[in-house]
């Protein structure tokens, strides 16, 4: 059912778009001065602000997966799985990595 997230990037994400205040607060300021380089009069939103909300979007939906994986790994640990545990923790590492990219490029788009 994940497939078609990157289409919705706007509160359709089940109930964790409440915490984004944090890259939202302060920013609508300075963001509009680009307008005038965009034809598009229907939306008044600019491809700068829609990257903002895809990344935080994105943020906030690995940071559900990172929960998943780690989850998961402390099933296939009771399991006896125990390389099936270290592979999806070295998963959950490697989108906090991600994660922190994101969280790089929203500090620069603010």
């Amino acid at each position: 059912m994940h497939h078609n997230h990157q289409n919705h990037d706007h509160s359709k994400s089940q109930g964790h778009s409440h915490s984004h205040s944090h890259s939202h607060s302060h920013s609508h300021s300075h963001d509009h001065d680009h307008d005038h380089t965009h034809t598009h009069t229907h939306a008044p939103q600019t491809d700068r602000d829609r990257i903002k909300k895809i990344i935080d979007h994105w943020l906030k939906h690995n940071n559900d997966h990172i929960n998943n994986y780690k989850q998961w790994a402390e099933k296939a640990s009771n399991e006896n799985l125990p390389e099936v545990s270290s592979l999806l923790i070295e998963v959950a590492e490697m989108s906090q990595a991600m994660n922190e990219k994101f969280h790089k490029a929203l500090t620069i788009l603010e």
